[in-house]
């Protein structure tokens, strides 16, 4: 592919000289000056620039032309003395007068330098090989409507981004930051130990599953969605999930979480709130420890009837009901003896009857209590 090069051009391929393998020759604006000594055959190396002059010049190595010769300075001492490569590009050495003109030049073979290099990029012969410095955007355009290979990053050690080959997938190994919308059309969103992270009110689109062992939100406004449409979605380890969307099987549509779920907006709630099947404690001189917000209670040692005085567990605000385990066991939860304030005793003599509770810190404190129970 043909390419018009200017300076401007070939500026940003010497940028690039920080990541890519080529090295190129220097070149300054306006680099001009005068001998400050005479040449006085074609193989002196050595040459004297007027006074200051030399400051004119970019760092070795770079191109200058004097008469018809170009010459390579390879090394530019203390300003004013360099060394040089005489004849280059089978240019004639030649002697040249004290004061004769000394220009920067652009040469042929740095102009195709810069197309080798760029038909190398292009056609996959050169790959890139550090995009860690020196860059602040990348803009990756195929050019058409049809597949293309947009960006191809080889995998050394721990990546931050690599193509997976095994996979077939690309790879993300520390955090993906959005702005804006993700949207997928078919397939799997998957982080193994990375945080999924959209910012200032973007959309999470997926068709099928999304997967991730830790998952943020920030900034999210009204008019922000997050929607599957198909498959589990799941933080952690699909069977001990922090956060499950299930859209599969008999609970369709429902959204279970394993740890606290905090909500700085109102909950609204178009179904049921189900707090899963109860589980059984048995009091132990007097007391029960609660895991979740719905048990089941027992007298200690089956015995026909059990106070009890303190329940531990729970974190202010937490909502807690209870029932009796067994028709034919009494629990009684008493007022006032440990950590329980009640509108006074409460007997629980059958499985139908409810108390519900609240967290207030340091104890609980009753809600409603429902002797539903004959």
């Amino acid at each position: 592919m043909r390419r018009l090069l200017v300076i401007s051009f070939l500026a940003v391929f010497v940028a690039m000289s920080s990541f890519a393998a080529t090295s190129w020759l220097g070149i300054k604006n306006s680099a001009s000056g005068t001998l400050g000594a005479a040449i006085a055959d074609g193989v002196t190396t050595s040459v004297t620039m007027s006074g200051g002059d030399g400051a004119n010049f970019p760092d070795a190595p770079f191109h200058v032309l004097i008469g018809t010769e170009i010459l390579e300075v390879t090394n530019k001492g203390t300003g004013d003395n360099w060394t040089a490569t005489r004849g280059a590009e089978s240019t004639t050495p030649t002697a040249h007068a004290n004061g004769s003109l000394v220009r920067g030049t652009l040469t042929a073979e740095q102009i195709t330098e810069i197309q080798d290099a760029v038909n190398n990029i292009e056609d996959g012969t050169t790959e890139l090989a550090d995009l860690s410095t020196g860059i602040n955007g990348l803009d990756v355009n195929p050019g058409s409507d049809t597949d293309a290979d947009l960006l191809t990053v080889g995998v050394t050690g721990a990546p931050n981004l690599y193509w997976d080959e095994s996979e077939d997938s690309f790879r993300f190994t520390k955090k993906l930051w959005l702005n804006d919308d993700l949207y997928v059309g078919g397939g799997d969103i998957t982080t193994d130990a990375a945080t999924l992270v959209i910012n200032a009110g973007g959309t999470v689109d997926v068709q099928d599953a999304l997967y991730a062992t830790s998952f943020n939100i920030t900034g999210i406004p009204p008019t922000a969605h997050f929607y599957v449409s198909g498959g589990n979605s799941y933080i952690g380890n699909e069977n001990t999930a922090a956060l499950f969307f299930r859209t599969t099987g008999q609970n369709v549509g429902s959204f279970e979480t394993g740890g606290n779920l905090n909500l700085l907006f109102s909950l609204e709630i178009t179904k049921f709130l189900n707090l899963l099947a109860a589980s059984e404690l048995t009091i132990s001189s007097g007391a029960v420890t609660a895991t979740k917000s719905l048990h089941d209670v027992d007298t200690e040692s089956d015995g026909a009837s059990d106070d009890l005085d303190t329940i531990s567990g729970g974190t202010e605000g937490d909502i807690l009901i209870i029932r009796a385990e067994h028709t034919d066991r009494t629990v009684v939860a008493k007022d006032g003896t440990g950590n329980l304030n009640l509108g006074g005793d409460r007997t629980l003599d059958n499985t139908q009857d409810r108390l519900m509770l609240v967290n207030n810190g340091s104890g609980w404190d009753e809600l409603s209590f429902a002797d539903n129970g004959a």
